[in-house]
């Protein structure tokens, strides 16, 4: 039962500094953002020549943070949701409510399977076929990276949200499969590739 416990606790602090470190990196992705579409202002306003490429910079950057930041979101419990009759049930009947938030945290670890089990085989094909996300001709980059940055960022969801359903105090906050999944849903479908025109000089 020790082994047990010192397994699943180094497994946890492992993923809590993957969680951190990829909070990190996301936040310096905002910052990054931040700058490009200031530095679009500013060019666009003193000289008239805008930026080539800020709104495809921003939507393949928004993909990005969401899968960067929500690992420590899962970790720290500070998802979006609605948890009065969880909370209720925990209290006034602990057994049942614990029952509840692992079944929401085993939910929410199977929503991600999903996400893995799609986007991973994917990676490889984009990264051997030269894919690209973008607007030909104003901005594009390299599907790949974009797309592993979406699957690590699953993994590490999944590997926080079963360490949730099988701790004895479980997340700060229950499991967030119905919060997340609109907007891992929006974040999915700005990954795909867009067709737009662009009529900035």
């Amino acid at each position: 039962m020790k082994g047990y416990h010192l397994i699943t606790s180094r497994l946890s602090r492992l993923t809590d500094r993957l969680a951190v470190s990829a909070n990190v990196l996301g936040a310096l992705v905002v910052l990054l953002v931040v700058v490009v579409i200031n530095a679009d202002v500013f060019m666009r306003t003193v000289f008239t020549a805008p930026i080539r490429g800020v709104v495809e910079i921003v939507e393949i950057s928004i993909v990005a943070i969401v899968f960067l930041q929500l690992p420590d979101l899962v970790r720290i419990g500070r998802l979006t949701r609605s948890d009065a009759f969880l909370e209720g049930m925990t209290t006034y009947r602990p057994k049942i409510g614990n029952a509840f938030r692992r079944s929401f945290d085993l939910l929410s670890a199977g929503f991600m399977a999903l996400i893995i089990y799609a986007l991973a085989p994917t990676v490889i094909e984009a990264y051997e076929e030269g894919a690209y996300i973008g607007t030909e001709g104003v901005f594009t980059a390299p599907e790949w990276p974009l797309k592993l940055i979406i699957v690590v960022g699953a993994s590490l969801c999944l590997a926080r949200w079963l360490l949730n359903a099988i701790s004895t105090k479980g997340p700060q906050s229950p499991g967030g499969f119905v919060a997340a999944g609109p907007v891992i849903g929006k974040a999915v479908d700005g990954a795909e590739p867009t067709e737009r025109t662009d009529d900035r000089s």
